[in-house]
């Protein structure tokens, strides 16, 4: 049993290197992250925070990915809270990864703003903890930053760049991935958005994405992704009522199989 927690200890370790992709919520994965330019929940405080200026009401969010690829050791859990002021919006998040023998934390703080009517930005700074059985524990800072620009009424573009200071655990290296994502948005129609983006990280060559997030109804939408490198399939649904969203996603990784995960929002008042 000591030598199977072993391997799944040494699997966590590389999927955090590998798979850089692990950012809530369901939404953002059921597009494979390619939502950069739009992202508009409140956990864009972990992907893009100048997304969080597009949100004009208080937002409250939890996200789950139960077992991913089948191992519930790898499980992670991430909770969000957006405040939106005259000056900009504040949020606030907190992740939770792993199992007793190896555990991540993370506390993020956001604060975003227009420049202009078209020209958002956004910072975020994170105390990242990791903890190692019988190895010890440490923390470290880093900080993320992004934009987004309406180019038209119907187009966005986004960019995000996570880890700017390459920050690490310990002596070592590169323990934290830094990611640099940039992407577009098109709205042809009311129900319908079409997302692309373009990412990379020190681990991975460039890595694009194409996703597709359709209103099939009033409270129903419906989301597909591909992207390539690892080359896999994902998708889900939202379904919206009174203020409340629930989100489902799926991952399917050609080696590794399914994922899923759910994440559930709840919208207060709108500023007037």
């Amino acid at each position: 049993m000591q030598v199977l927690h072993l391997i799944i200890v040494i699997v966590s370790v590389i999927c955090i290197n590998i798979f850089s992709q692990t950012s809530p919520g369901a939404k953002q994965t059921s597009l494979s992250y390619s939502d950069v330019n739009v992202n508009n929940d409140v956990f864009a405080i972990f992907n893009n925070p100048a997304a969080l200026q597009q949100l004009n009401n208080q937002q409250v969010g939890i996200y789950y990915s139960p077992s991913p690829f089948g191992i519930k050791e790898l499980s992670s859990a991430y909770a969000a809270y957006n405040n939106p002021f005259s000056f900009g919006n504040i949020a606030v998040g907190f992740m939770d990864y792993g199992f007793k023998l190896y555990s991540e934390n993370k506390i993020t703080a956001a604060y975003s703003f227009n420049l202009n009517e078209r020209f958002s930005v956004g910072a975020a700074l994170n105390l990242h903890f990791v903890n190692i059985k019988n190895y010890g524990s440490d923390n470290t800072f880093y900080l993320n930053a992004g934009g987004l620009l309406n180019i038209t009424e119907n187009i966005k573009w986004g960019f995000s760049i996570i880890n700017i200071n390459n920050a690490s655990f310990s002596e070592y290296n590169d323990q934290i991935p830094s990611v640099l994502s940039t992407g577009i948005g098109y709205t042809p129609i009311e129900s319908l958005t079409i997302t692309g983006s373009l990412q990379k990280d020190d681990y991975r060559k460039l890595t694009a994405s194409i996703g597709a997030d359709y209103k099939l109804i009033e409270y129903l939408a419906l989301r597909l992704s591909y992207s390539n490198n690892p080359s896999k399939i994902s998708g889900g649904m939202g379904i919206f009522y009174s203020g409340l969203n629930f989100d489902y996603a799926f991952s399917n990784h050609p080696q590794l199989g399914i994922s899923h995960s759910i994440g559930l929002i709840y919208s207060f008042n709108a500023l007037p």
